[in-house]
């Protein structure tokens, strides 16, 4: 099997199950691929964020019995999230602001110009 380039174009690729050569259409999925891959750490991120509030409330919750073995267990895990979470979020949106990818990379960039 032929490995696709990045550029785009027409890719033969031989399939040995059936014995002939199919042509396909590859596209540059490059640029997508490492905005999906940014995306998802914004997203993965968030999700470690709200999961950090959750274990906190929980925390707080508890009641009397099970209230100090509870927040032995979510409090720390509630920090660890909250750590993580916002390790992804920051990292997610360096990424999109070093790619230019950003709400106001055109304003940002007419501003470097014009100074």
């Amino acid at each position: 099997m032929v490995e696709p380039e990045l550029a785009s174009g027409t890719v033969e690729i031989f399939d040995v199950s059936m014995g002939h050569s199919i042509k396909h259409r590859v596209y540059n999925s490059f640029g997508n691929a490492l905005y999906r891959k940014t995306v998802m750490k914004i997203l993965s991120g968030a999700i470690f964020l709200v999961g950090a509030e959750q274990a906190f409330a929980h925390a707080m919750l508890v009641q009397f019995p099970n209230q100090s073995m509870a927040s032995a267990v979510l409090i720390p895990a509630s920090v660890v999230m909250l750590a993580m979470g916002g390790l992804l979020v920051l990292w997610g949106l360096w990424v999109e602001m070093r790619a230019g990818r950003g709400r106001h990379s055109e304003s940002v960039a007419n501003l470097r110009d014009a100074s």
